[in-house]
């Protein structure tokens, strides 16, 4: 029985090490993804009329390190990288306690100084923009960057 209890929790530290070093290198990978320099900075929501719009999503932050702030989502710290020049990805980092971390993805369009996020790659593929969320990036916002 004694064997049985040894081998259990030497089973459960090394899976509790395994888990605690994966954290730190999905952070770590997380950091050294590409990032599409054209998003950093701030971003306001164009507003539709008749559209409800959490808080959370009226204004988005990219940072050059990766941070970005804004979205919705319930979590510590956010990380994000793109992909293709067209996909943004969202990480979220839980609180440890609660919730756990997630990814949120979605399509994006830059034109101008338009930002275009979309849930689907097929409303991106036919710009179809009465399916995604628009911001824009103010003027006085553009002169500081």
């Amino acid at each position: 029985m004694k064997t049985l209890y040894k081998m259990s929790l030497s089973m459960l530290l090394l899976l509790l090490g395994v888990c605690l070093t994966s954290c730190h290198d999905t952070e770590a990978s997380l950091m050294n993804k590409g990032r599409d320099s054209r998003l950093i900075g701030a971003w306001l929501l164009v507003e539709t009329p008749g559209r409800e719009v959490l808080s959370g999503d009226k204004a988005i932050v990219f940072e050059v390190n990766g941070a970005c702030y804004g979205f919705h989502y319930k979590g510590v710290k956010r990380v994000f990288y793109t992909e293709n020049n067209n996909r943004l990805f969202v990480f979220v980092y839980g609180d440890d306690n609660h919730q756990s971390s997630l990814i949120r993805s979605f399509y994006y369009l830059l034109s101008a100084d338009k930002l275009y996020l979309w849930s689907s790659e097929e409303d991106m593929l036919k710009r179809n923009y009465n399916a995604s969320q628009t911001y824009y990036k103010p003027a006085d916002l553009i002169l500081n960057s």
